[in-house]
């Protein structure tokens, strides 16, 4: 008799095991779901090397920014939202300039980026819809448009496109893009690329508890032409990226990301010189909500 009621439990609890709810196979729907007037403050880095051969000659520059940005939901609607972004403390630092005959190192407080903005509107699955920084396009501030330059990677982290499904942990997507950047009467360069992005599961970061979600991609061109010092150049290049973004579970909104870029690149010149230059760029960015 106890050997039966033995068995008995025992089985029971093998039975009972298998029937638990599996915290794995749970599903998540991300959407972007923010409330109208909501602001959000961040504290953003970029670190940006590049190194390149002239004339037989070495050559390469680094560049640091900072700044804090704030973001500010102006529209929040079921397929739209319309996004608002403004920075204060910016602080800009070049090193290298000496090697390439650029004049010496320098340290940059941008003052006035405090009088720019940038919006974009993206659908509820974070697709961009549009991306107005005429805010900083048209400033002549030289030290605002090398920061504009770069803006693009720090705001990458405010527009991941979402699946359509829901996730559980480790399922994957891919999103294809093709980016346009205008760089005034000078030309413009075309970013193409493929990103997958990989669900890991639910974290909690900073108290806030997030989606973790990791990104690489699988190709990354880009292609375009400008004029730099009275000559024609023609820019081609590949690259990879790669990074990890935590973002709120409840609002779709990023918490926190840190993305890392490199590309190699083949400048051809022409006009008052003819020359081949190659090129690597190796960029780091980290966004961090702040309370």
């Amino acid at each position: 008799m106890i050997r039966t009621s033995l068995l008995a439990l025992a089985t029971g609890a093998i039975c009972a095991f298998f029937t638990l709810p599996n915290a794995a196979a749970q599903t998540y729907t991300l959407r972007y779901t923010p409330k109208k007037g909501t602001e959000y403050r961040y504290q953003t880095s970029m670190d940006m090397s590049q190194s390149m051969n002239q004339g037989g000659m070495d050559m390469s520059i680094g560049i640091n920014m900072n700044t804090n940005m704030n973001v500010k939901v102006v529209n929040a609607r079921k397929n739209e939202n319309e996004l608002k972004l403004s920075f204060k403390n910016a602080q800009m630092s070049i090193t290298g300039l000496a090697a390439v005959g650029a004049g010496n190192d320098t340290n940059i407080a941008i003052d006035r980026l405090n009088d720019a903005n940038v919006t974009f509107k993206t659908n509820g699955r974070g697709k961009v819809l549009s991306y107005d920084r005429a805010g900083i396009d048209n400033n002549e501030d030289q030290a605002v448009q090398q920061f504009g330059s770069g803006l693009r990677q720090v705001t990458n982290g405010f527009s991941l496109e979402y699946p359509e499904k829901a996730l559980k942990k480790g399922d994957s997507w891919t999103v294809t893009t093709h980016d346009t950047s205008a760089r005034g009467e000078s030309g413009s360069m075309i970013t193409s690329s493929n990103v997958i992005y990989t669900f890991d599961g639910i974290v909690d970061t900073l108290g806030i508890k997030c989606a973790r979600i990791f990104s690489k991609s699988s190709s990354m061109i880009i292609e375009g032409s400008m004029q730099m010092q009275g000559m024609d150049m023609v820019v081609d290049a590949d690259g990879s990226l790669q990074s990890v973004n935590y973002v709120e579970l409840s609002t779709g909104m990023p918490v926190a990301s840190r993305m890392t870029n490199q590309m190699d690149m083949r400048l051809a010149l022409s006009g008052q010189q003819n020359m081949i230059m190659p090129m690597q760029t190796d960029l780091k960015v980290s966004v961090v909500r702040i309370p």
